[in-house]
């Protein structure tokens, strides 16, 4: 089964998405236990800004494609 975090990301960022949710975690905006990945208060007031992190792997990966 595919994660979201792989949707979302792209198969070929799983690495860099990753480095994003560690940044994002240490950042006070993203916890991540056991493999689940969930906003913090603080990050839900900027979600659109989190996940915008993840939309610009997909949109790097979406380019080199082309």
């Amino acid at each position: 089964e595919t994660s979201l975090l792989e949707r979302v990301s792209g198969p070929a960022n799983m690495a860099p998405a990753l480095e994003v949710v560690k940044r994002l975690a240490e950042d006070g905006l993203l916890t991540s236990e056991s493999g689940v990945v969930r906003l913090t208060s603080r990050g839900r007031l900027i979600s659109n800004d989190v996940f915008q992190e993840f939309l610009g792997l997909a949109a790097d990966e979406h380019a080199v494609r082309r």
